[in-house]
């Protein structure tokens, strides 16, 4: 299960990609019907 969320983690962020230049607080949902499963959530930071 780790492994096939890792990989829709992946297609999701390959799909949406996005830069910053400061920490924000972020969340990546993958929907399911009407309702939402959060896959992964955190702070994160921009190596630039």
């Amino acid at each position: 299960v780790f492994m096939v969320e890792s990989l829709s983690f992946m297609e999701t962020a390959e799909a949406v990609q996005f830069r910053v230049d400061r920490p924000f607080y972020y969340a990546i949902v993958k929907r399911v019907g009407e309702s939402g499963i959060v896959l992964f959530q955190g702070h994160y930071k921009g190596d630039n």
